[in-house]
């Protein structure tokens, strides 16, 4: 009987064991092992500013998993849950602030449910969506460095669904599109930097149909076509100076153009 007391007790023991970080490996970046001896950790792994994991034979099981910066600023944190990450997760800069929000399902962040966030270095909010088991729903959202917004759109089941707008840096819209079920559905514009209007066109699940347009940044009317089943059946083009040209010499005429006002 007190044999069999004293093995049950060693593994309790062990279990309740605290190893400083410094004490532990985990060369397998999953797996800690005790430097002295490479045998499994079992017990508490902390380090000088908080406890960091609790491991049942060399990995992570349940509860909290925390690390630092060297500065003391806390790094990131996550739950575990039957030796696989589950839940929310948070993770800092070394300044303290808040870099990201996200969700594990079964150790797989890109699986989770939630409200997914993302800030700048400098506090400003990056990115931000909504994930349903992994699948994109309602919401999404970019922003420039200086907070101004870049991109916004809406997913239904995982599709780009409605309305969805890009802006420049400054301010000025970008891009209007109108999506169903994943698909160009209506008319897309999009704009200048200066807010001329620089293409109009029109769609009908992701095909092209009716007239297109588009301008160049001083206004002057560049081309005009028009779509019937995908294929365009009546064309305009014109030179910066609003001089009519062939529509076969266009493309190449509207590339270098587009690499003179985008810098590329």
């Amino acid at each position: 009987m007190k044999k069999l007391l004293l093995l049950l007790i060693i593994p309790f023991l062990s279990f309740g064991q605290r190893h400083h970080l410094d004490d532990v490996t985990n060369p397998q970046d999953s797996i800690y092992y005790l430097k002295y001896d490479m045998s499994l950790v079992s017990g508490i792994i902390y380090c000088d500013y908080g406890d960091m994991a609790h491991c049942i034979n060399g990995k992570i099981t349940n509860g909290l998993q925390r690390e630092w910066y060297a500065n003391g600023q806390l790094r990131h944190e996550v739950n575990y849950k039957d030796g696989k990450k589950d839940g929310l997760a948070k993770r800092w800069y070394a300044n303290g602030q808040l870099k990201e929000e996200l969700y594990y399902k079964n150790g797989n962040w890109k699986d989770g449910t939630g409200f997914y966030k993302f800030w700048f270095r400098n506090g400003i909010l990056r990115k931000q969506y909504n994930l349903i088991n992994g699948v994109h729903e309602g919401l999404y959202q970019l922003r420039h460095e200086n907070g101004q917004l870049r991109s916004e759109l809406y997913f239904k089941n995982g599709k780009i669904d409605g309305l969805n707008k890009d802006w420049y840096e400054n301010g000025q819209l970008q891009v209007e599109e109108n999506y169903k079920n994943g698909k160009e559905n209506g008319v897309s514009r999009y704009y200048y930097e200066n807010g001329q209007l620089e293409v109009e066109e029109n769609y009908r699940e992701g095909m092209s149909i009716g007239t297109q347009k588009s301008w160049y940044q001083n206004g002057q009317l560049q081309s005009n076509y028009t779509y019937q089943n995908e294929e365009k059946i009546y064309s305009n083009c014109w030179d910066l100076d609003g001089n009519k040209m062939s529509c076969d010499d266009f493309d190449l005429y509207r590339e270098l153009y587009w690499r003179k006002v985008r810098g590329y």
